[in-house]
């Protein structure tokens, strides 16, 4: 009999006892992936922080010619005219002409960086990328002697073509400059024909003066 009981007994099925450590390990590794994921964008987060305006400056120091362009941006903004003129030029010598726009337009009318020579260098450059606002510019300088010797022949050339692009401005110089023949021959006929072009379809006092001159 006590053969039979202890044969029972070896058979009975033990329950399988899982320890402490076992059973919360996988809500621990959870935690420390969470954590670890966190500090991994933290850390991205200030990496991207500190290093991007060096990346700008790279790229710029590299020749990408629109890094340049905006970190001469970021100088002019942080009153580093040095470093402005620096990088602005560099994409103004790449050919970038909103460059050369904006150094002409700096050494027009900076304080104390004004030099009248390398605002026409620059400006005439962009007015000749086709820049409407460096054509206007440089035409209304040229007619006015502003810094530069009066020419009312080159003044005309680079008003045309700002005019010929739209700028309204230019097209009431360009008419005033046919009316009276200054840098062209005289021409009632254009100067009208200008002079509408600034008016906004309304009966201005220049195209009655130049109506008034066709009549005579």
């Amino acid at each position: 009999m006590n053969t039979n009981k202890n044969i029972l007994h070896s058979l009975q099925i033990k329950p399988v006892l899982k320890g402490p450590n076992k059973r919360h390990k996988p809500q621990k590794h959870s935690l420390i992936l969470i954590l670890s994921a966190i500090m991994t964008l933290i850390g991205i987060g200030i990496l991207v922080y500190i290093f991007i305006p060096f990346s700008l400056q790279e790229k710029a120091k590299k020749g990408y010619v629109e890094a340049q362009y905006e970190l001469a941006l970021q100088h002019y903004e942080q009153e580093n005219y040095e470093k402005y003129t620096k990088w602005m030029k560099e994409a103004s010598d790449k050919g970038l002409v909103q460059a050369s726009y904006h150094l002409g337009l700096f050494y027009k009318d900076s304080k104390a960086y004004q030099n009248y020579k390398k605002a026409q260098e620059y400006l005439e450059k962009a007015a000749n990328g086709n820049s409407i606002k460096a054509q206007a510019l440089i035409g209304l300088m040229y007619k006015d002697g502003m810094g530069l010797k009066q020419d009312y022949k080159k003044a005309m050339q680079y008003l045309k073509k700002a005019a010929d692009n739209g700028d309204k401005v230019s097209a009431f110089h360009v008419a005033t400059l046919y009316m009276l023949g200054y840098g062209v021959a005289q021409d009632y006929k254009s100067a009208y024909a200008y002079a509408i072009k600034c008016s906004d379809g309304e009966e201005t006092p220049l195209i009655k003066l130049i109506r008034s001159k066709m009549d005579q």
